[in-house]
């Protein structure tokens, strides 16, 4: 599916709509600089495949893009993880956002109802380095149904605004380490959680809901 061949960690992979969407099953592991998902367009990551993100040192970005996040959603994408996606922060250069879901569709889903022993499933794994300031932020419809976890960013670790929405299923999880925050609800955003969020280790507040959002708790929340 990669029109250049398989990008390597110096690359930015651009993912485009067409008839046959991509999917990402054969590679094993695949290393980027940045990833973006156009208008339209839905990029698959299957079952123990692995997604590495990290700002290559010498990049350089097309003067046509302003490059604030290591992977980019647009309104109308889709992304789905069934493997594991691996996003860290370059200690020589600040990323604004780790995931920026910039109004498409993100799913972070577990591989059929039985999970094996050793299999990559459903894990989004955000390590910021002091140098990512927001991990995920979602504009648009973000679903967890396995993994993800957080550590080591500036200030929010999952932060939903402008109407978006963020759903985690009965068998997920989400863990947040460091930071200012760990959740935080702007502008009509809605979250519902159905699985454990673990908060610990922030500076200011392990759950921030401001006026005009919603906030609905069927699972486990634990904050220190």
């Amino acid at each position: 599916n990669w029109s250049n061949g398989v990008p390597t960690a110096s690359d930015f992979a651009i993912i485009v709509s067409c008839n046959n969407d991509p999917i990402i099953e054969n590679d094993g592991i695949v290393n980027l600089s940045h990833l973006r998902i156009e208008e339209g367009a839905t990029l698959t990551i299957a079952k123990d495949q692995i997604v590495n993100v990290k700002r290559f040192d010498d990049y350089q970005p097309f003067s046509l893009f302003t490059i604030i996040e290591n992977i980019g959603i647009r309104p109308t994408a889709t992304l789905i993880n069934y493997g594991q996606i691996n996003i860290e922060g370059n200690p020589s250069h600040t990323t604004e956002y780790g995931i920026w879901n910039n109004g498409g569709t993100v799913i972070n889903e577990q591989f059929g109802s039985i999970i094996g022993d050793g299999d990559l499933t459903g894990e989004i794994h955000i390590v910021g380095e002091s140098t990512i300031d927001v991990p995920i932020q979602n504009v648009g419809t973000f679903t967890n149904n396995r993994i993800i976890t957080v550590e080591g960013h500036n200030d929010i670790g999952i932060r939903v605004v402008e109407q978006g929405t963020f759903e985690t299923g009965n068998n997920s999880s989400i863990e947040i380490d460091g930071g200012n925050r760990g959740i935080r609800l702007e502008d009509d955003a809605t979250f519902t959680n159905g699985g454990i969020i673990t908060a610990e280790d922030f500076n200011d507040e392990g759950l921030s809901i401001v006026t005009n959002t919603t906030f609905t708790n069927n699972g486990t929340i634990n904050t220190d």
